[in-house]
């Protein structure tokens, strides 16, 4: 097995642990938090009235009917729905009934006394209604008293199904609604809170070398999920009691969303960066600014683009999913051996997710708006929660899979760069990386130190004992070198007997760590006594303020290199000598042998 293969069989085996964590944990925690252990008892009885009720809307009247079974259809504006029942006294010291209506007026009476009223400045001033819980405190001796509630919407298709109505104490009600939704409260401030990491990463991610343009896309995502979400789920008034804010958030960010999930596919991968995917992205943000304009200008209601931007993201959405599926398969027939998922499709799983989830749960809403008894007040985004979550998690991995990616990518470039760079025989530097440097070290301001080195006689020894001894005499050679200057810059062979060190700020140490080399060689001659020959080499060296202006770092190991030569042909006799006694001992000792 390869370097390569080991560090990439390290990385998949770093990606399978994270992926398997991520997708593991943050699940259960988030359905250990949903469940109901966690949930706390009334302090006071609290009643659900869900039967019991007269209900007349137009030509419907039902008498000691229920909630859930009621067919009042689809409300349009001007329509009331007339709701009447008696109460029965339940122990709580202020007794309230609690309900919710959706882009309607309100009226209450206790005995035909109008004890509550609600909505009437926004439709007087044609403004749009928004969604609302109504909380109502009963006057004292209201047991035996007949309710009777008068819902009438104020725009065409407004609401359709009646909603559950609560009797009891206002902070019991209060906590089983937040109980109720506590799982979309936590996944939704989960986004919210990843969208507010992403945003202060930003600036970091963006400067980087790779511009990543789709960091907004996914705060935007991220962020006006999650606000749905919580929207969506009411409860966001729990954090505001301006219900025309929270409406007009909620259809904000239920139209901002395809937008941001096309822009996401557009700019994070090529492959998803097409005509239509552009002219998708176009008709989003048209559509924004269309429902923004007439909205603010009080033409036409947010709520009346609902089933629009509906049938925009089914298309879209199925679009979408088409071309991932494509692409999925694409790479796994052009990749049989992969078992481990890249970044890139770890995104493109968490984005399939999410839009399926939200084809299921847009279809599901309008079939129960339009079809159901119960109507739009027993619907859900269960799937478009749970959706929104996966492809957070599909974020989160993605984030951890291309960090890994990229340090597996940096990590085998350098080991092919060392490869290509490094002196097989030796370990040191070839000439290619010497070469680099010598550029390298021209650029820069300080002063350095150029040491040519020559190993004597490796001709004669190749040629009278074969190029094995040769390259034992190298390698032997470079490890003197490497420890008589370990603190040098570089120490590169710049090819057959010829090296190169380069010192950094070292002039009045090249010759003490010269005389060190010279102390090793003799050592190392002294201690090998069954060699058949002696290590013996030259040198010479140069300092670059010695060369005038205009001069580089060639110019320095050209004069280091003349100086090699110069030492070199002063003892070169010498060492010739040296080795031909050296070869008649070796024959002599045979002969006697």
């Amino acid at each position: 097995m390869t370097e390569t293969d080991r560090l990439t069989m390290v990385l998949n085996n770093a990606k399978r642990i994270i992926f398997t964590a991520i997708a593991i944990l943050i699940p259960i925690l988030i359905i250990y938090i949903g469940s109901s252990r966690m949930n706390t008892t009334a302090n006071f009885d609290m009643v659900q009235l869900e039967d019991g009720w007269t209900i007349s809307h137009a030509d419907l009247y039902e008498e000691n009917t229920s909630l859930s079974s009621a067919s009042i259809g689809l409300i349009n504006k001007g329509e009331s729905v007339t709701m009447e029942r008696s109460l029965s006294r339940i122990t709580t010291p202020i007794t309230c009934l609690a309900f919710r209506t959706i882009l309607s007026t309100v009226d209450v009476y206790m005995d035909d006394e109008l004890i509550y009223s609600y909505g009437y400045d926004y439709a007087e001033s044609d403004k749009m209604l928004p969604k609302a819980y109504h909380y109502i405190s009963l006057p004292n001796g209201y047991e035996s008293s007949t309710l009777k509630i008068i819902i009438t919407a104020t725009e065409d298709g407004a609401f359709s199904g009646l909603g559950e109505f609560y009797l009891g104490d206002r902070i019991d009600i209060e906590t089983m609604y937040v109980q109720n939704k506590r799982m979309p409260l936590f996944i939704s401030i989960f986004l919210i809170m990843f969208s507010l990491i992403l945003l202060l990463l930003t600036p970091f991610l963006f400067t980087s070398d790779h511009k990543d343009y789709s960091i907004f896309f996914n705060i935007i995502i991220s962020f006006f999920m999650g606000t749905y979400i919580l929207c969506y789920n009411d409860m966001i008034f729990f954090f505001t009691n301006n219900y025309y804010f929270g409406t007009i958030l909620e259809y904000f960010s239920l139209f901002i969303i395809p937008f941001a999930a096309i822009g996401f596919l557009v700019t994070n991968n090529q492959r998803y960066n097409t005509i239509v995917t552009k002219i998708m992205l176009i008709v989003d943000i048209a559509f924004v600014a269309i429902v923004f304009v007439l909205h603010t200008t009080n033409t036409i209601h947010m709520n009346h683009f609902v089933i629009y931007m509906h049938l925009i993201s089914l298309v879209e959405g199925l679009y979408v999913v088409i071309k991932i599926t494509h692409n999925i398969i694409k790479d796994t027939r052009s990749d049989q051996s992969s078992h481990v998922l890249t970044s890139i499709q770890i995104l493109a799983l968490g984005i399939y997710i999410l839009i399926i989830c939200t084809i299921i749960d847009i279809v599901k809403f309008n079939i129960v708006k339009i079809f159901s008894d119960a109507g739009e007040s027993t619907s859900s985004i269960s799937l478009i929660t749970i959706g929104a979550l996966a492809f957070v998690i599909c974020l989160l991995l993605n984030y951890f899979f291309h960090c890994i990616e990229h340090i597996g990518a940096v990590s085998i470039k350098k080991h092919l760069e060392g490869l290509a760079y490094t002196d097989e025989l030796t370990g040191l530097a070839n000439r290619a990386k010497c070469e680099q440097e010598l550029v390298t070290i021209s650029r820069t301001k300080g002063d350095y130190t150029i040491i040519s080195l020559d190993l004597d006689n490796l001709k004669n020894v190749n040629d009278n004992h074969g190029h094995l001894e040769g390259d034992h005499l190298i390698i032997e050679f470079a490890e003197l070198l490497k420890k008589a200057f370990k603190d040098s810059y570089l120490i590169g062979r710049m090819g057959g007997d010829e090296f190169i060190v380069i010192l950094y700020n070292s002039e009045s140490k090249a010759e003490n760590l010269l005389s060190d080399l010279k102390l090793l060689i003799a050592d190392k001659n002294s201690s090998d006594r069954n060699h058949i020959f002696r290590i013996s080499a030259s040198w010479g060296f140069a300092h670059r303020h010695e060369l005038g202006e205009g001069k580089n770092a060639s110019d320095v190991y050209m004069l280091a290199d003349s100086r090699m030569y110069s030492m070199k042909n002063l003892h070169h006799t010498k060492t010739l000598n040296k080795l031909y006694q050296d070869i008649g001992n070796s024959v002599k000792g045979g002969e006697q042998s």
